[in-house]
């Protein structure tokens, strides 16, 4: 059975990449003879296409797939040859572009993600039909409209929640706690997809704005954001993970290219007292002192499930869960990786990191191959969240994320291990829990 897998996902392979090279050897001819032939060469050429395909058709072990064969082998073979740049996209990657570019889709307005072979409600969109119906973050998507989604991907499950608006998807949830499954009908609404995702007032006359991409609306959205402001000394605009879009609402963003300096010409401009706005300093040169006048104190709490084997002392961290308010978030994907470092690094503080010599006091872990580390593979896929509460201390609202994960991971996950040995009289073991510590705790509080 396994032998017949590997022989048609050859098969597939194979023909393939033979359309993908009848599509090379297509455009080579025509490009080649373009000059000195007509509309009769070209003929000749797909009739000679065709008659291969039709060969491969009639000869395959199987079914041929006629999209399979021109979006993924002939046409993207023939682009290839012609320059690296030109790409295409099927009907489905164009109609997914297009939502993109449009700036606004209809389904029920969550996202979702894999998670142990599932797939999950990462968020509901505040405000939308999946958030009206009461769906959650960490529910367990079983089934849209009957349809079990085992072995789904989480495209083919967005697939399948979007539809026309008006229209109502019936989805069944799994959640913990919860012992039967959930039932939802949400009807299905437009969600925009916002391109100005958070703008507001660094302090009275400075505006930070940041831009997702640039879709059908983003000029407008970018306006908008900008009346809110109201009177401006300047703006930080920011792309970071920005990957473009649409050339004309660039274009609108960053105004008439007419209007642009050099960095020479704002040098000069800068320099210049009649170019020069009255209240503004003479340069370039700018300084700022901030002193908020008391410290910040971002909370959070951080619980740990493990497994300890009682026979061998070896731990396991099977799920960390954290929550942590750093007040205002201004890049989620830098909190998120702040929290996951600081998780990991805290994790490892309680079980492996530590610095030991022998009895002459020459150090035995001075290098990595003996100083204890976790990799990917001895921990689980952590669970982070936020909540915001800006401190008034500063204009940002910002109190600072980047030691909140190791703080919070080491004692959850000490506290997990001496909880997970309690009951045979353990009360205290000391970091890191090697395999033999944990062992000996165990073996100590049964002999006593």
């Amino acid at each position: 059975m396994a032998r017949s897998s590997r022989r048609s996902l050859f098969l597939v392979v194979f023909f393939l990449l033979a359309c993908g090279f009848l599509g090379i050897l297509f455009a080579q001819r025509t490009g080649q003879q373009s000059s000195i032939t007509g509309d009769s060469d070209v003929r000749d050429s797909l009739k000679q296409f065709t008659d291969v395909y039709s060969i491969v058709e009639d000869n395959y072990a199987e079914a041929v797939n006629p999209d399979k064969a021109i979006y993924n082998g002939a046409i993207p073979g023939m682009l290839h040859a012609l320059d690296p740049h030109s790409n295409f996209f099927d009907p489905k990657s164009y109609a997914l572009m297009r939502e993109d570019q449009r700036g606004k889709y209809y389904g029920v307005g969550m996202t979702v993600g894999p998670r142990n072979n599932k797939v999950i409600v990462i968020a509901p969109f505040v405000g939308t039909p999946a958030y009206r119906a009461g769906i959650r973050p960490g529910d367990i998507i079983a089934a849209i409209d009957g349809k079990p989604t085992d072995n789904m991907s989480t495209s083919d499950v967005a697939d399948l929640l979007k539809g026309p608006k008006g229209t109502t998807v019936r989805i069944t949830m799994l959640r913990e706690g919860s012992d039967k499954p959930l039932e939802f009908a949400v009807i299905r609404d437009e969600i925009p997809r916002y391109s100005v995702d958070v703008h507001f007032l660094l302090k009275p006359g400075i505006g930070y704005m940041h831009v997702t991409g640039f879709n059908e609306t983003t000029e407008h959205e970018v306006s908008d954001a900008l009346d809110q402001f109201g009177d401006l000394k300047g703006l930080i605009l920011d792309l970071r993970g920005n990957p473009g879009g649409l050339l004309s609402e660039g274009v609108g963003v960053a105004g008439a290219p007419a209007t642009a300096l050099s960095w020479a010409e704002l040098a000069m401009a800068a320099g210049d007292p009649a170019r020069r706005p009255a209240d503004f300093e003479e340069g370039l040169r700018a300084e700022l002192d901030f002193n908020q006048g008391e410290a910040t104190y971002p909370f959070g709490a951080h619980i740990a499930v493990v497994e300890v084997d009682t026979e061998t002392g070896r731990v396991e961290l099977l799920r960390h869960v954290a929550v942590d308010d750093c007040g205002r978030v201004i890049n989620p994907l830098l909190v998120a990786g702040q929290q996951h470092g600081g998780i990991a690094q805290g994790v490892a503080q309680a079980l492996y990191e530590s610095v030991e010599y022998d009895d002459d006091g020459n150090p035995q872990t001075a290098n990595l191959m003996d100083y204890a580390m976790p990799s990917a593979a001895e921990l689980p896929s952590f669970e982070a969240s936020n909540t915001e509460t800006p401190t008034p201390l500063n204009p940002l609202g910002a109190k600072g994320i980047g030691e909140a994960g190791t703080i919070g991971s080491t004692p959850a996950v000490q506290n997990a291990v001496i909880d997970a040995v309690s009951y045979l009289g353990v009360r205290h073991i000391d970091m890191p829990l090697h395999p033999m510590r944990v062992w000996e705790a165990i073996r100590s509080a049964k002999g006593g």
